[in-house]
């Protein structure tokens, strides 16, 4: 696909990605987690819950950025979210946690025991509503992240992922990726080194600009081009 009908046809491939506009409103859940959560502050690469350990807790990410990733048998890893502030971790794991939970690089989150959770459930309307939306938002972000995953061209997946990451930020500045290029080949479907050679090519043919391996900005008023970014 050309750089130009990348730059135009976003909503082909819209993925699951951390921008602000990823989170939603829920004002019921946020206030249980402000009475009730204790704070834990995270290093970059800290486990904050481990795939099939007994889910005793949700998290709502306060600061930084925590990745959302399964690990199969093999070691094999697969990132199928990363967290930013105000999302809530946890909602689906009933019983057992279903996904590794790792920070990015410096982050906090609240902890809210599961219990507490529970019995507030049972006797809050409003929180059952939060729960729903935050529900139907995460299945959202799953379904978004299986259709960018099967556009065709890696270059396309990192641009679009480049494109709604610096979405809710400064649109004329550059924007830092906190996560690396191996990060960002797990959540896409591709090696690390396709990754690297999409990143060259995006910047060759006019669509990004780098500076250095965490700063770009998307040129959405660069001069439009037939060259192909694959």
């Amino acid at each position: 696909m050309s750089v130009d009908l990348m730059l135009n046809d976003q909503s082909r491939c819209q993925p699951a990605l951390p921008g602000k506009a990823s989170v939603a409103s829920l004002p019921a859940l946020d206030a249980l987690f402000a009475a009730a959560a204790s704070l834990k502050s995270l290093c970059g690469g800290d486990t904050l819950a481990r795939q099939g350990e007994t889910a005793q807790s949700l998290h709502k990410v306060v600061r930084g950025l925590v990745r959302v990733c399964i690990y199969t048998e093999d070691g094999d890893r697969k990132i199928v979210r990363f967290a930013a502030p105000g999302a809530i971790l946890g909602l689906t794991d009933h019983g057992e946690w279903s996904y590794t939970l790792e920070a990015v690089g410096p982050a906090a989150v609240s902890v809210l025991a599961r219990t507490r959770f529970e019995q507030e459930l049972r006797r809050n309307s409003a929180l059952r509503e939060d729960v729903w939306a935050g529900l139907t938002e995460e299945i959202a972000a799953r379904d978004a992240l299986l259709i960018l995953v099967t556009c065709t061209h890696a270059a396309e997946r990192v641009l679009a992922f480049l494109h709604y990451f610096a979405e809710g930020r400064d649109a004329a500045g550059f924007v830092e990726l906190p996560m690396g290029r191996h990060d960002i080949a797990d959540y896409l479907g591709l090696s690390m080194e396709t990754v690297s050679r999409a990143f060259s090519s995006l910047r060759d043919c006019g669509a990004i600009e780098l500076k250095g391996p965490s700063l770009y900005r998307v040129l959405h008023h660069a001069a439009r081009t037939e060259q192909h970014a694959a």
